[in-house]
């Protein structure tokens, strides 16, 4: 029983340390460009209560450098119960080609859904931008994004998101780490495992409508993609800029919803682990940087758990007291947030903090997902 806690406790490291640095010495993968390619660019946006953000984010759409190519913009609102609808009509009389549906609050995936089947986008004439309300789009995103989606492999295109505030944010650098991760990913196998929902482009005819209950969209859609046999990449050129706090309270429960939804696509796309439907490439990238982080707090807890009954001979006691151990630290330093008092091992604690989301996220999922509705985390 020791050799897999210590084998297991190898891929954990290894997912963290050696991975990312491993994808620097793969090969370029090489593209054929499409010729002659001629589609329409849909922008759409699911909003909900983004009365701070939407003016700006519908204005920097339409001064892009690739504004006349947007034949349209339509935002389906879910729900709004702040000032989000009267701001969007009044745009919409400067802006003939935006666009504004109206929903009760169903979730951002099922709006997507709506406004997809509605307008018939799912074809071979659209590129489809899909982009979140809160971000500041970068005057030249749009253009990168649909520039590296004229290769006749590539469905699916994600732009990096660029945290606004990086000093001393952890949740800061951990988005620009995965820039990097997803940028190498995309350069040396094809496939970024996951794209930003902040905002990505698609080729019309791979969008595959999400299951209802499902909660991570962005992810959903690229495993589609790929499901297709198209490549997904990830560009460095083309950047949105989100603010980001590292509140751990906020995103400890933005990332045991994301984890529930991550459970959600690693089971109905077991396929994906065959390799002759992909690679080995996308197989080496997804096992190291997606499931073997998902699974890394469940298999840890029960190995834990485990070393109270003693199987791991003269190792269980030091599993169990280490546990222990990171447990008190863990809550001495939830009881330290609550008394607005400075954290002991901040960066640890974070760590620490969002891996047990994704050990909740995954019980959530085991106890069943049937509404994908929840209320916004902010990061501004």
């Amino acid at each position: 029983m020791i050799i897999f806690f210590f084998f297991f406790l190898f891929l954990f490291v290894y997912s963290y340390v050696v991975f990312p640095a491993s994808l620097y010495y793969f090969n370029s993968k090489k593209f054929i460009k499409e010729e002659n390619q001629n589609r329409s660019v849909i922008v759409l946006i699911s909003a909900y209560n983004e009365e701070l953000n939407i003016a700006n984010t519908i204005n920097a759409i339409f001064s892009s450098s690739t504004s006349q190519a947007v034949i349209k913009v339509i935002i389906g609102d879910d729900g709004s119960s702040d000032n989000t609808r009267n701001i969007i009509h009044n745009l919409a009389r400067q802006f003939p080609n935006l666009e504004l549906e109206e929903f009760s609050r169903m979730g951002k995936p099922n709006i997507l859904n709506k406004l997809v089947e509605k307008y018939r986008l799912n074809s071979k004439d659209n590129h489809l931008v899909f982009m979140d309300a809160n971000i500041s789009l970068d005057k030249n995103c749009l253009e990168n994004l649909i520039k590296m989606l004229c290769y006749n492999q590539v469905g699916m295109v994600g732009a990096s998101v660029i945290p606004m505030n990086d000093e001393d944010n952890v949740e800061s650098q951990y988005v620009h780490r995965e820039n990097r991760i997803k940028v190498q990913e995309s350069r040396s196998t094809g496939y970024a495992i996951g794209v930003f929902g902040a905002c990505f482009a698609m080729k019309g005819e791979y969008f595959a409508a999400i299951p209802s209950h499902f909660i991570t969209d962005d992810l959903y859609l690229t495993m589609s993609t790929i499901a297709q046999r198209k490549y997904v990449l990830y560009s460095d050129e083309a950047k949105v800029y989100e603010a980001m706090h590292a509140d751990v309270g906020n995103e400890f429960k933005r990332k045991k919803r994301y984890a529930a939804g991550n459970f959600q696509i690693l089971f109905h796309f077991m396929s994906l682990l065959n390799p002759f439907k992909t690679s080995l490439g996308f197989l080496y990238s997804y096992f190291f940087h997606k499931i073997i982080r998902w699974l890394s707090p469940v298999m840890l807890s029960i190995f834990w758990g485990i070393s109270f009954f003693n199987l791991f001979g003269q190792y269980s006691r030091i599993l169990m007291l280490v546990g222990m151990g990171l447990c008190l630290f863990l809550f001495f330093n939830y009881l330290l947030t609550k008394w607005k008092v400075k954290l002991i091992g901040y960066r640890l604690y974070y760590f620490l903090s969002m891996n047990l989301a994704i050990l909740l996220g995954f019980l959530n999922y085991l106890k069943g997902i049937k509404s994908n509705v929840w209320e916004r985390s902010d990061r501004i």
